[in-house]
């Protein structure tokens, strides 16, 4: 993974196997039923928000760089994190309260 370009000296590796880099992810969310064309146009709004100058400008500052994908990337992310996470919180013996 390369370095971010808001930490370009930090080092991404932490010493975990399959644990090089963290980062965190935000997506939307709908109801099951919903239109694809609907989805396709946010998507797509979402694309050119993010790619506008003045939003990677105030985004960096924070700390976030933004890389929009398709829904469809986006499942396959949501769904390598859940089985990577839930890997090491099983050999950790971690349990949920409640």
């Amino acid at each position: 993974m390369a370095n971010s370009a808001v930490l370009v000296t930090a080092p991404m590796g932490v010493g975990f196997s399959g644990f090089d880099s963290y980062s965190s992810w935000y997506g939307f969310w709908y109801p099951v039923r919903t239109p694809r064309a609907l989805i396709d146009k946010v998507n797509a709004e979402m694309h050119r928000v993010l790619a506008d100058k003045n939003m990677i400008d105030a985004l960096l500052p924070q700390g976030a760089e933004a890389t929009p994908s398709s829904p469809q990337a986006s499942e396959r992310v949501m769904r390598s994190e859940q089985a990577r996470w839930g890997r090491l919180a099983k050999a950790l013996n971690l349990k949920l309260n409640g």
